[in-house]
């Protein structure tokens, strides 16, 4: 997510068209906590009316998907599980509509493997062989396509789950607070590599 935000974020520092003028703001907002569930709604509603306006870049949608999906994670968090299927259905809605801008984006596969988890956390004993496994192919595609996998591991970690892994971070991953300061420190190590 922060390559995408980084990207656009450099785009024309100058001169800037009305999509970067209508984007940027709702970008740089994206990561801060919404109080209420249905204020990631509202977000996404605004990405996808740029998205309706552009008609040709996946970013806008890109972004609608991915501000979903946070609002699925909040409504986990309130333990409000019994929604998930729904917010997962409209985070797919957008997934799709992004994909068809732009198929075989590394980006859109890690979107895609967010939500199967997503679903996958309202029942995970009957949903694991099924969701769980539509997970972890789109994570191998965004492998493939050139995305390093990144991610937070603790003793529960198996050892396929592993070999999935390129850059393993031995971590509390069940911990709001740990996962929270370590999207921190990536962020801000993106930042520095990424700034002129």
């Amino acid at each position: 997510m922060g390559f995408v935000k980084e990207r656009l974020s450099t785009t024309y520092t100058f001169a800037q068209t009305a999509y970067e003028k209508a984007m940027m703001p709702k970008v740089q907002t994206i990561e801060m906590p919404k109080p209420n569930p249905d204020d990631y709604t509202a977000q996404a509603n605004d990405f996808a009316r740029i998205g309706d306006k552009e008609k040709t870049l996946w970013q806008p949608y890109y972004y609608a998907a991915f501000s979903i999906l946070k609002k699925g994670r909040t409504l986990m968090q309130q333990n409000q599980i019994a929604q998930l299927d729904e917010v997962a259905k409209e985070a797919q809605n957008y997934i799709d509509k992004a994909e068809a801008l732009s198929p075989n984006n590394a980006e859109i596969y890690i979107l895609k493997k967010m939500n199967h988890g997503l679903k996958m956390m309202v029942n995970p004993m009957e949903r694991w062989q099924t969701e769980g496994q539509a997970a972890q192919n789109a994570l191998n595609e965004a492998r493939i396509l050139g995305i390093p996998v990144i991610a937070l591991v603790d003793t529960n970690t198996s050892f396929g789950q592993l070999q999935l892994i390129d850059y393993p971070v031995v971590a509390n991953n069940e911990s709001l607070l740990s996962v929270s300061y370590f999207l921190q420190l990536f962020n801000l190590s993106i930042r520095k590599l990424t700034s002129p």
